[in-house]
């Protein structure tokens, strides 16, 4: 074998090529990988801020709806709606005591006249110019907006309308603290200058960890967060704070009550962890290169070894040896390779079977003498009948009238013979033209299966039918695909002469073998119509040539039917395939494409 120089070599060139490949790629995805880990990492940050805005808000609404609860028992219940005051002192003074939530209670009748008071100074203030009064009167509950207390509290005003028979008798109005609110502001604390706070439906701050902009009533309204949140929505957005500083907040709207919560941390804080993962990536880009090229090494010299095996296997091939299989044990190209070829000999052992089939089809004209003894048989039979009934008919009187009928149905019985047998001798010398159209597949099926109903029966045959939902209607022809699915299943009831079970079945499926030899085979939806008896089978010796035609193992058999089902099968562009075992059934499979090409 001629020496070849270093250089020159194979394994020379391809490692220099795979290290030049493998480091390209690997800056481009470390750059890629640079700004994904930071996207990654700000998206991080956005959902658990968001996440975390959401919990708070839901916490906040749930504490003003637990208050609302409450006086919505409170105000049903019978002393209360029978404005009995004593009563009605005790029942808001327990609630008082048991909720550390209310910080005033107290009874309105109808004119607004303050009757029961959980305070110790009654004022019997009028309250009747009052919004929740107001409200509440004509049945509905009523939320303040949020105020601050003479004790620097944030305070909201909630009502009930006190009900008797559907009419309002009186009005129960609470007002509510919402320390745990603040405290629950105060407790959310992201890095070192992360916060949170709350801003009533106008845009008012009502809560945050500097109460001192509470108790100024700041307007934060003007930003687009809360403008956002305030209108209901929720999410997260980079934007410049009252601070000139910029920074990433989450908002969400506070369940029932049209508030916004806020979370903001500066983004300089926020993704300070994506900065340090670009330093990290940058070493991880130059460690990859380093690995790639000691992978490449391995790797070109491992590919080496399975080229001479492509090589022997291709002569092998070259010199007619369609048998042969390229054993390989490598999964990358050169395994697909090899299985190339392996499919390629595989196709052209079936494009030789195919030719020989169509070799036996431009041979038809010597089958004639075969044709000519087929045709023989039923025109003597009609000459030895006809003149039997000459004779009968030439006989005094006219003859047997039953006899005369007898002699006359074997002639037309010999005479659809042999119609049959030219329409299928025309069929296989000269197919029809295929006459295509949208068909629904399971319909002909239950039409063919329908048509043997009566002959199941007699033959004590149970036919199972399973149709699945996803095969939708093919282009086909209908007539000679209804031709095909009835030789299969008259084929079935003959393997079945005591009876037995057929079942048939569709399914939707995905062919990736289809192709037109040329291009690489595309995905085609196909859908697979399968008939399963459980006749006596076929020995593996026949399985071959059941589809060849005049070939019959039954008495009497033409030995057209499979072969014409099979070809009207390829006409339409799919394949039929059977899988039998003697003693245990047979499986006839028809694969048609969903649409032909």
């Amino acid at each position: 074998m001629q020496k070849i120089p270093f250089q020159n070599r194979l394994i020379t060139r391809l490692l220099v090529s795979h290290i030049f490949l493998a480091a390209v790629p690997i800056l481009v995805v470390g750059w890629i990988l640079i700004g994904t880990a930071q996207r990654s990492i700000k998206n991080s940050v956005a959902e658990g801020n968001l996440t975390l805005a959401k919990r708070a808000a839901d916490e906040i609404g749930l504490y003003v709806q637990n208050a609302q609860g409450i006086l919505r028992e409170m105000a049903s219940v019978p002393s209360m709606t029978g404005m009995d005051r004593w009563n009605q002192d005790i029942i808001i003074n327990n609630a008082k005591r048991r909720s550390d939530i209310f910080e005033k209670l107290f009874v309105l009748d109808r004119e607004g006249n303050e009757v029961v008071s959980t305070s110790f100074t009654q004022f019997h203030q009028a309250y009747d110019t009052y919004p929740f009064f107001i409200s509440t009167l004509k049945g509905d509950e009523y939320i303040s907006p949020v105020f601050v207390s003479e004790d620097r509290l944030p305070i909201v005003t909630v009502s009930q309308p006190i009900l008797k028979f559907n009419s309002v008798v009186g009005v129960l109005v609470a007002d509510v603290n919402l320390k745990s609110m603040w405290a629950l502001v105060d407790s959310i604390g992201l890095g070192q200058r992360g916060r949170a706070y709350v801003v009533g439906a106008n845009g008012i701050l009502i809560a945050h960890a500097e109460k001192r902009r509470v108790y100024a009533q700041e307007d934060f309204g003007v930003l687009e967060v809360v403008k956002n949140v305030l209108e209901g929505q929720e999410g997260t957005q980079i934007y410049i704070d009252f601070d000139g500083e910029e920074v990433i907040g989450s908002y969400a709207p506070v369940p029932m009550l049209g508030w916004g919560f806020i979370i903001q941390q500066p983004t300089e804080e926020a993704f300070f962890l994506a900065a340090r993962m670009r330093m990290d990536v940058l070493f991880l880009i130059v460690g990859s290169i380093l690995m790639a090229s000691l992978i490449a090494l391995i790797f070109t010299r491992k590919l080496t070894r399975p080229i001479n095996t492509l090589v022997s296997g291709a002569h092998l091939f070259s010199r007619g040896k369609l048998e042969h299989r390229i054993q390989t044990e490598s999964n990358d190209e050169l395994g697909a390779l090899a299985k190339e070829f392996d499919a390629m000999a595989i196709s052209l052992l079936e494009n030789q079977k195919k030719l020989r089939r169509a070799e036996r089809l431009a041979t038809l004209s010597k089958f004639a003498s075969i044709v000519s003894h087929e045709i023989r048989n039923p025109l003597n039979s009609m000459a030895i009948n006809m003149q039997i009934l000459q004779r009968e008919l030439q006989k005094k009187g006219g003859g047997s009238r039953e006899k005369q009928e007898k002699y006359l149905n074997i002639v037309a019985s010999e005479i659809d013979r042999l119609n049959t047998l030219v329409r299928n001798f025309l069929l296989i010398a000269r197919p029809r033209e295929l006459k295509l159209s949208m068909c629904n597949v399971t319909s002909i099926l239950e039409e063919v299966l329908l048509s043997q109903e009566s002959r199941a029966r007699k033959q004590n045959v149970r036919i199972l039918r399973d149709f699945h939902s996803d095969v939708n209607s093919c282009r086909v022809d209908r007539d000679q695909l209804k031709q095909v699915f009835l030789n299969i299943v008259i084929n079935a009831f003959e393997a079945m002469p005591t009876g037995g079970q057929l079942k048939v079945f569709t399914r939707s499926e995905i062919d990736r073998t289809m192709g037109d030899g040329v291009e690489e085979p595309r995905e085609r939806r196909c859908v697979e119509i399968v008939f399963k008896d459980s006749g006596v089978g076929i020995p593996k010796n026949e399985r071959e040539t059941i589809f060849d035609f005049y070939y019959s193992t039954k008495k009497g058999g033409t030995g057209l039917g499979l072969a014409i089902a099979q070809q009207i099968v390829e006409e339409h562009g799919g394949t039929l395939f059977v899988d039998s075992e003697v003693g245990r059934g047979s499986i006839f499979t028809v694969t048609l494409p969903m649409e032909r090409a």
